[in-house]
């Protein structure tokens, strides 16, 4: 009996945007702040990056039946992302909603 690590299908598609935003974000600010010397707006840029990074990483939680406190993972970046993926799914196999 294996651990089914998949998330809800709404929740994927909206936590695949958001977590895909937040990386865009934050490597555009970073970009910004180091490339250009515009230091406040890539800092902006950044913590809006983490901030949906995060929002995302809610999401993906809430898709595998965790409660969306989980997505505060998503401020440890890649590694927090890793942790919720390894984390069990606990909705039930036969939900009709996948």
């Amino acid at each position: 009996m294996g651990i089914n690590r998949r998330v809800l299908k709404p929740h994927k598609t909206r936590a695949n945007v958001l977590l895909a935003v937040g990386l865009l974000l934050a490597a555009t600010g970073v970009m910004t702040a180091r490339g250009f010397d515009f230091e406040f707006t890539g800092g902006v840029l950044v913590a809006a990056g983490v901030a949906f990074f995060a929002w995302g990483s809610a999401v993906y939680a809430q898709g595998k039946g965790h409660n969306p406190a989980f997505g505060l993972l998503g401020l440890l970046g890649i590694i927090g992302l890793f942790v919720l993926v390894v984390l069990p799914d606990r909705y039930p196999q036969g939900s009709p909603t996948r």
